[in-house]
């Protein structure tokens, strides 16, 4: 949606251009888009890591997440699931010393993206 806004923006031949992306559109991120999940956290954890805090979900030994399941399937949406809402691998015992490789990798794209010529950009 937040691409679609831009090209419409810009196909009115304003003069200046717009460029709508999110970070999940980062080319090869060293960790994977997800929602609420491992890569949402770092990222919020880099920028403001007091608005993180994995100990409000449950204990990943006394609730583990099933086994085989689709990190990114639809028992994420069910109320009484111990990753309820939280769509991609489980962050509960992540490794906060990959913040910083990822938050490189998205400020690098943001300059990209931002010092690219205008029909370099898509």
């Amino acid at each position: 949606m937040v691409t679609r806004v831009a090209d419409t923006w810009n196909a009115r031949g304003r003069l200046s251009l717009a460029v709508g992306r999110t970070i999940g559109q980062a080319p090869n991120p060293p960790v994977a888009p997800d929602h609420a999940a491992q890569f949402e956290s770092l990222v919020l954890h880099a920028l403001h890591p007091d608005l993180v805090d994995l100990g409000k979900l449950p204990d990943p030994d006394a609730f583990p997440a099933p086994e085989g399941e689709n990190p990114f399937g639809s028992d994420r949406h069910k109320p009484d699931h111990p990753l309820f809402g939280v769509f991609g691998p489980d962050p509960r015992r992540l490794k906060w010393a990959d913040e910083r490789a990822l938050l490189d990798n998205l400020v690098q794209w943001v300059v990209e993206l931002a010092t690219a010529e205008p029909h370099f950009i898509s």
